[in-house]
């Protein structure tokens, strides 16, 4: 005895619920690439605004593999590279207006930090995809 199933149509369902996903995964990471590079702008040291300018969230970086999601902050390049590593690590030779020194790890600290409100903000993009 044989039983036939034709799930053409639950298959498809999952197809369409994995692009749904995709989506609102990509939304809400693009969201928290804005914040971190804000975040990062911010806890930057200032001299000329070379180094501020070089941060970057772009969504364009973002890549999704099997169930990881993945986006890339970039700080310091061109001619800004030697120092931006420089002032990641220990900040130097610069002082911060409200709070007296800038702090090292300027991208590394908000990466960090936000790492539960990421999840919380993807996880909340994926739910508002029709």
């Amino acid at each position: 005895m044989n039983i036939t199933i034709d799930a053409t149509e639950f298959l498809r369902g999952l197809r369409i619920a994995d692009a749904r996903v995709q989506r609102g995964a990509r939304r809400g990471m693009a969201k928290m690439l804005a914040h971190l590079e804000r975040l990062s702008k911010g806890l930057c040291p200032i001299r000329t605004g070379t180094l501020a300018a070089t941060i970057s969230g772009d969504p364009a970086t973002i890549e999704i593999h099997g169930s990881a999601i993945e986006g890339r902050i970039v700080a310091g390049g061109g001619e800004a590279a030697d120092y931006a590593i420089v002032q990641h690590e220990r900040a130097l030779h610069h002082t911060f207006p409200a709070e007296g020194v800038y702090p090292a790890k300027y991208v590394e600290q908000p990466l960090k930090s936000e790492a539960r409100r990421a999840g919380e903000t993807i996880a909340g993009e994926i739910r508002r995809e029709p």
